[in-house]
């Protein structure tokens, strides 16, 4: 009797084990692997870079900084504004390839001009926002917020195997885009646009070209015309 109970207590407490085991091995930070991987990959790029980590304390941003000067921003509360994620472009290389800037949809892009913050010289920026939710769910720490974020909307996450990258995509064409190992790719980070809304504004996809962009696809005869161009707009950068 006493060792048919002492069996019973030993599988049951095995069994409570494997459970336990169970659930933390497949316990996700985010709601989807995807989404896992690529915040630990970015989170790793991050922190060998702390010199291009910011923080603005007026809009609760985290920011990482690109070596020609554009940002990746992330929220550290998705209530504070409508910019949980934002790109954030140097706006005078665009206008000095043709852009006009009052032609670019306002509700979709922000027309920042420069301006001194906080002691620190800021330059003309083009903007895209992101909202993700007006959750009032404020994070410790840079990691922590991204990860709230992703978890938030890990299916904007998207893994490319093809290239060993990871993208975010904040819709309009707009992503975000980084390689699962630095200095592994021909790229560590990317910003992809949508040439289609530049050209119509006038961008010069030939000129923009000589600030690091690269134009993929096609454009039409009359780039004023509704068809516009039709590809994508990519600057590379490496970290390393």
């Amino acid at each position: 009797m006493k060792a048919s109970k002492f069996a019973l207590l030993c599988s049951l407490v095995f069994g409570i084990g494997s459970v336990f085991m169970g659930c933390s091995s497949n316990q996700s930070q985010t709601g989807s692997q995807e989404a896992d991987k690529a915040l630990q990959s970015m989170n790793e790029m991050v922190k060998q870079f702390p010199d291009k980590k910011g923080f603005h304390k007026v809009l609760q941003h985290w920011n990482f900084s690109m070596p020609s000067g554009e940002l990746f921003e992330w929220s550290r509360n998705s209530s504070a504004n409508q910019a949980d994620y934002a790109v954030v472009l140097m706006s005078d290389e665009f206008t000095k390839a043709g852009l006009d800037l009052q032609k670019m949809d306002k509700e979709k892009w922000l027309i920042k001009p420069a301006e001194v913050d906080n002691g620190k010289q800021l330059p003309n920026r083009l903007i895209k926002p992101y909202n993700v939710s007006d959750k009032n769910e404020s994070a410790d720490g840079s990691e922590d917020s991204l990860r709230r974020l992703f978890k938030q909307n890990p299916d904007i996450v998207k893994e490319d195997k093809a290239t060993n990258s990871y993208a975010l995509i904040l819709g309009d064409g707009i992503e975000v885009r980084w390689a699962q190992t630095l200095g592994k790719g021909e790229y560590d980070m990317a910003f992809v646009l949508n040439a289609q809304p530049f050209a119509l504004a006038g961008l010069d996809l030939k000129k923009i070209q000589e600030s690091g962009w690269i134009f993929t696809g096609e454009t039409s005869k009359a780039a004023s015309s509704s068809e516009g161009s039709r590809g994508e707009l990519i600057k590379k950068f490496k970290l390393k």
